[in-house]
């Protein structure tokens, strides 16, 4: 069990001389990991990392870019805090202006010296109920990807631009595509041949009156014919589509047996 605190992931400190400060946060509950320097700390930057805590001598120009970059490829629900301990005085002010412009969009809370450690505490207890939501969110979106992936059709959502935004690996496997050649492109420039026919009406109309479609269509540029249900979603349309060429053979099939059966009964 947790203690009052403790947090589920690792604090990467790279504060130089700060033992007596991961020992009062190691009291405090926090997992800490110490980082000699800048390069260390983005070598251990993981999912299991709660929060970031630099000291502005740590900041050093020539590995800040690196750190930027990791935090700017963080996954779509993980965004790690950084806590900047600046110095006093226009200085750290300076240096804390400089690290909020190369770190950009990165969740940066600035304290300045002297440090007052039941601000840090406090910064860091915030970070780990931050960091235990958006893992809460990571499971619920990986858990939704691996419910959609399991669909046996091919499943595609499109925005209202006509741009995919999701695919399964079923899709892929349908039209011979790779997930990068579909993601963020417009399905009618991916597929023109598509343009004017009757999945593309089909389409537009679920699109313009928001009501699910169903129907079967015999699809030249695949020579299949395809199962295809339509419906609109508040951001689009999301499109499940399944291969039924062997169930069309064979009631065509079916069909021709019974018309020979019918011609011999005549005779």
């Amino acid at each position: 069990m947790e203690k009052p605190g403790e947090t589920a992931g690792t604090v990467l400190v790279a504060v130089p001389g700060g033992k007596g400060l991961m020992s009062t946060l190691a009291k405090h509950g926090f997992r800490v990991q110490a980082c000699k320097n800048l390069a260390e700390l983005i070598k251990r930057f993981d999912r299991s990392t709660d929060a970031i805590v630099l000291r502005q001598t740590t900041l050093v120009p020539s590995k800040t870019h690196l750190l930027a970059k990791a935090l700017a490829t963080q996954p779509p629900w993980s965004d790690v805090p950084v806590i900047f301990l600046a110095k006093a005085g226009s200085e750290g002010k300076k240096a804390s202006q400089r690290a909020l412009q190369i770190l950009g969009d990165a969740n940066m809370l600035v304290l300045p010296s002297p440090l007052r450690i039941v601000a840090l505490v406090t910064a860091l207890r915030a970070a780990a109920r931050t960091r235990r939501h958006q893992r809460a969110v990571r499971d619920l979106f990986e858990q939704r990807e691996a419910a959609l992936a399991s669909i046996s059709d091919a499943f595609s959502v499109l925005d209202r631009d006509w741009r995919y935004i999701y695919v399964n690996n079923r899709v892929l496997e349908l039209t011979g595509k790779r997930k990068e050649e579909l993601i963020g492109h417009v399905i009618w420039e991916i597929f023109p041949e598509a343009v004017g026919a009757e999945f593309y009406q089909r389409c537009h109309r679920a699109m313009e009156t928001q009501q699910p479609d169903h129907f079967q269509v015999f699809y030249k540029p695949w020579g299949r014919w395809i199962d295809t249900r339509i419906y609109p979603t508040s951001d689009g349309l999301a499109i499940y589509r399944a291969d039924i060429s062997e169930m069309m053979e064979q009631q065509k099939r079916l069909r021709e047996s019974e018309q020979r059966l019918h011609v011999a009964e005549e005779r």
